[in-house]
């Protein structure tokens, strides 16, 4: 080869080696950059595994109190109880209710009762006064009759009133 020709290969070659040099510097101080960043990202991963674990824990074991998943059972717990209270309340209600409804069916009747009384009452007074004494005997009778109705039903409506 011709002296000029091998010095530009020389020369070209030199040029080769040292953008390979600066690609090889570059490459190192790319990794070096790549290191850094993946011990940030390891240093920040191993902070959150820890905070998942302090979260687990306060979760499932509590932290000085009772674990939340215990603090949810006995709230599910209580919720569950205040429904069956609820419903049996429900039920005395209806109950009290029919009871109720029974005493005043009781009243309407015994209304009812004192009004024939009193109609009866007023056909006596129309009788002669040959009648008076039998009438007289009657009242009395009507009217303890009717007074013990009426003590009955104020017993009834006591006696409920009392087991409330």
């Amino acid at each position: 080869m011709p002296p000029s020709k091998s010095n530009e290969s020389i020369e070209s070659l030199g040029q080769n080696l040292e953008l390979i040099t600066d690609l090889a510097q570059s490459l190192i101080s790319e990794l070096k950059s790549f290191s850094s960043n993946h011990e940030n990202l390891k240093s920040q991963f191993e902070s959150v595994a820890s905070d998942v674990e302090k979260l687990s824990s306060i979760i499932r074991d509590g932290n000085g109190k009772p674990s939340l998943l215990t603090t949810i059972a006995l709230v599910e717990k209580d919720l569950i109880n205040l429904k069956k209270e609820l419903d049996r309340l429900e039920k005395n209600t209806d109950e009290s209710l029919d009871k109720i409804q029974r005493e005043l069916d009781l009243y309407r009747n015994i209304k009812t009762s004192v009004d024939e009384i009193s109609k009866w009452k007023e056909e006596l007074n129309k009788d002669s006064a040959e009648n008076i004494k039998g009438k007289w005997q009657l009242k009395v009778a009507m009217l303890g009759g009717g007074l013990g109705v009426v003590t009955a039903v104020i017993n009834i409506i006591l006696q409920l009133l009392i087991k409330k």
